[in-house]
């Protein structure tokens, strides 16, 4: 029993980290509420009171063989993808904030075209 409030300690602390991350805007909200849902999904499986444990792995049909391990792996592989999707955000911010002081130099510069060519190329089609 000790194991499964492990289990669920772990997954409540990770639930608010994430939930700080997207408040934070670290994460954007739907790669924060996908990542939300699967810890609740495994913070409910490990809570489960161990006198239904055999009515339900009966009808779920030896879902979780592994117990205190399982879950710890399954942590640990929410961990990397929450890395990775935090990262995701931060270069997806970047490229947006780049792309805007982009926008605004061309603008200041007026070499803005309307066909959407780049600059050199318009005018050796207009033979300037």
């Amino acid at each position: 029993m000790t194991s499964h409030l492990i289990v669920g300690a772990i997954g409540l602390l990770l639930f608010g980290w994430v939930l700080n991350l997207i408040r934070n805007g670290s994460v954007y909200v739907g790669y924060g509420s996908a990542l939300l849902i699967a810890i609740a999904g495994i913070i409910c499986l490990a809570l489960i009171p161990v006198h239904f444990l055999p009515v339900f792995m009966y009808h779920a049909g030896n879902f979780m063989p592994g117990g205190f391990p399982l879950f710890l792996a399954i942590y640990c592989i929410l961990l990397t993808l929450l890395y990775v999707l935090k990262e995701i955000t931060a270069i997806s911010r970047r490229l947006r904030s780049l792309t805007q002081e982009l926008a605004i130099e061309l603008a200041r510069h007026g070499s803005t075209t309307d066909s959407g060519e780049p600059v050199q190329r318009r005018s050796i089609r207009a033979g300037v």
